[in-house]
């Protein structure tokens, strides 16, 4: 399978649900009303999938549009589902696991078995992927609490 292809299609895909979700006012009933109003968290969302699917699209745009040829990196394989089936196992285990161990954990744990998955290998991806997935679970938990005042399950010991 063609990878700028695919890049294109869900890139596509993705700015034409924001788009909608940016023009679209019946998505307010049963929104959490905040200061910031109760569209503020879904079309801050649709902006920011704009920006990353556009950042996404736009280079396998470019090289599609230039013709050129398909090198190896740009094939995705598609024989064997070991990685979606360890992939499924995962958000499963996410979601089983949450209640119990709390969001800051499962999340930092899924994004590292996710990671390996993946194949990361050196120490200095590990650093990175652990740091990553850390500030994304605390930026996730912090703008639960003070934009959204949903608190996310944490761990407790009794």
């Amino acid at each position: 399978m063609d990878k700028r292809k695919a890049e294109m299609f869900l890139s596509s895909i993705l700015i034409v649900l924001s788009v909608f979700i940016l023009t679209s006012n019946n998505l307010v009933e049963g929104g959490v009303e905040t200061d910031l109003g109760s569209l503020f968290l879904p079309r801050s969302v649709a902006l920011i999938m704009i920006a990353l699917s556009i950042m996404m699209g736009w280079p396998a745009v470019k090289s599609f549009m230039k013709k050129h040829p398909i090198n190896k990196d740009e094939l995705i394989a598609t024989e064997g589902f070991s990685g979606v089936l360890l992939y499924m196992i995962a958000m499963v285990g996410y979601w089983l696991a949450m209640p119990y161990v709390g969001f800051m954990f499962s999340t930092v744990a899924v994004m590292v078995f996710v990671a390996y998955v993946f194949g990361c290998s050196s120490l200095q991806d590990w650093f990175k992927v652990v740091l990553m997935a850390l500030v994304i679970a605390i930026g996730i938990d912090y703008g639960t609490k003070h934009f959204l005042r949903v608190y996310l399950p944490s761990f407790e010991l009794f």
